[in-house]
């Protein structure tokens, strides 16, 4: 075995035997404040789903639009349906390939723009606006009688046909001779925008469409359905999850920690997931992590833009070298007003999605967002090239090897007419994450779990660029700076356990609190 490889195994098993600990030290909840955010997120979207059925209502008249049904969704976003969703499946190639005995999702079919939406237009139909008339046969009833053999008719107990048994039936609405559409009548936003049920409906998408909406309506529904798909997602995962699992009698979480599981190598969580939260206090769970001691806080040290340090070092861009070795770097702000240049409003808190979007192999979105992808590309052109180089690798050598000795298999990597690598979004993103968050973080962990051996304090979780502590009040004036110290020699953690020497400096910021949400800056 190579001494790379064997030095990935050494870190892995050793923090195997931290997080043994980690798990047995659970983290305390405050159940009180679980349940309060719960009413909170619950109110949340009871108002939502007003707003959602009020804009349905408008726009679509008496039909009813199910939201939780993607087929729905579609028709009433983009104001258009397939007529025969096999011919669309077929056309655009939607579905899955039954590759060595694995089912993995087709790519649609690329059409140039112009056939592209002549193929829409030939094979959807436009969803027309509707109003609803009590049916003449059933009365409105929905169940209607039949004639008796001998005589007489039986109780009305048989499904109205005309209508289906709902009793009412709906009609085209006509408005100076022409149909009124219904929906939205939002744009689709590429040639490869289309699903089985018609076209996107999920988050991202969601996200993107409104910059295209017109007017306040439009961007009302779509901000309460990203909205409304959160708010669900985090009380069944999050909320549910730690309700299910907390101990009745000593209020401790013990989640399970796996280290096999996450494909780029990074750490993951389950009964409850801990490490796919929204960060801030957007949607709140934090709020209810507490210190098991009267007196005690919680400690958060995380790395500062750590994923976009380890892309520049990977790929040695000088550009990027040179911004963060003057700390000329306020890449969101600068995100933000590229934005603002090509007609998207935004702020710098928002921005921060796109910023580092393009290390993800991220190329999609509005014409602003396009634009500054175009410009990362060609600013930071050493983290341009470095992916080129990589999807290279992975079409010629099926795999992808990085510098602490952590191996990525692409079997089914390979170059297609147009350019475009199968599979391009993992290979430019999981070197980068799992040499930051599968091999860097996790080797940090395990000195900042040597550390606390002594202490009163203990490490109670480790998520992807930060660390949490529980801290002993008698440790509060020691362990947080003696933490920070630790992890931004990071650089010198790396060159001992994988022999790697890093150029780029790793920074961390500290934050302490009552909670794991509000907290508060340490400052040096």
């Amino acid at each position: 075995m190579p001494a790379t490889i064997r030095n990935v195994m050494a870190v892995s098993f050793d923090l195997c035997v931290v997080l043994a600990e980690v798990e047995a030290n659970g983290m305390k909840i405050d159940v009180e404040a679980l349940e309060k955010i719960d009413k909170d997120l619950e109110q949340e979207e009871k108002d939502l789903l007003e707003v959602i059925d009020r804009t349905i209502t408008e726009f679509s008249g008496d039909d009813k639009i199910n939201i939780n049904s993607n087929d729905d969704l579609s028709r009433f976003i983009y104001s258009r349906s397939p007529k025969d969703k096999k011919q669309w499946a077929s056309v655009f190639e939607i579905g899955t390939d039954d590759r060595n005995s694995v089912k993995k999702a087709k790519k649609p079919k690329r059409y140039p723009k112009g056939q592209f939406s002549t193929l829409v237009r030939a094979l959807t139909d436009v969803y027309l606006k509707q109003r609803a008339s009590r049916c003449s046969n059933c009365n409105g009833y929905g169940k209607i009688s039949r004639r008796k053999k001998g005589g007489g008719h039986t109780k009305p107990n048989y499904i109205c046909p005309e209508c289906s048994g709902k009793g009412f039936n709906l009609r085209p609405i006509a408005r100076n001779g022409s149909w009124v559409t219904a929906g939205l009548g939002l744009p689709i936003l590429n040639v490869q925008s289309v699903a089985a049920h018609g076209f996107p409906t999920d988050k991202g998408t969601l996200s993107e469409l409104k910059s295209y909406a017109t007017t306040k309506e439009q961007r009302d529904f779509l901000t309460a359905m990203e909205r409304i798909g959160s708010v669900r997602i985090y009380r069944s995962n999050f909320v549910n999850g730690i309700r299910r699992n907390v101990q009745k009698h000593t209020g401790i979480l013990h989640p399970k920690f796996n280290q096999t599981v996450a494909a780029t190598g990074r750490l993951s969580s389950s009964d409850p997931n801990l490490h796919n939260q929204p960060r801030g206090a957007t949607l709140p769970v934090r709020r209810c992590i507490v210190s098991r001691w009267r007196g005690g806080k919680i400690l958060e040290v995380d790395f500062s833009t750590l994923e976009f340090r380890v892309a520049v070092e990977l790929s040695g861009d000088k550009v990027g070298l040179e911004e963060l070795s003057s700390g000329d770097l306020d890449a969101h702000t600068r995100t933000a007003q590229i934005l603002k240049d090509h007609g998207q409003k935004t702020s710098r808190q928002d921005a921060k999605a796109d910023t580092f979007k393009p290390l993800y192999g991220g190329s999609s979105g509005t014409p602003a967002q396009k634009a500054y992808y175009a410009f990362f590309a060609e600013h930071y052109a050493g983290i341009a090239s470095w992916h080129n180089e990589l999807c290279r690798e992975a079409v010629q050598c099926k795999r992808i090897k990085i510098p602490s000795g952590r191996e990525y298999s692409f079997p089914d990597a390979r170059e297609l007419y147009d350019g475009y690598v199968l599979g391009s979004t993992q290979i430019k993103n999981w070197p980068v994450q799992g040499f930051a968050t599968g091999d860097l973080v996790p080797a940090v962990a395990i000195e900042v779990w040597r550390y606390l051996r002594d202490k009163r304090s203990l490490l109670i979780n480790e998520v992807h660029d930060n660390v949490v502590i529980d801290l002993h009040p008698e440790d509060i004036a020691v362990v947080p700076p003696a933490v920070v110290e630790i992890m931004s020699n990071a650089h010198v953690i790396l060159e001992q356990r994988y022999g790697y020497a890093s150029t780029v400096r790793y920074p961390v910021e500290a934050k302490i609190g009552d909670n794991w949400l509000d907290m508060e800056t340490l400052h040096d």
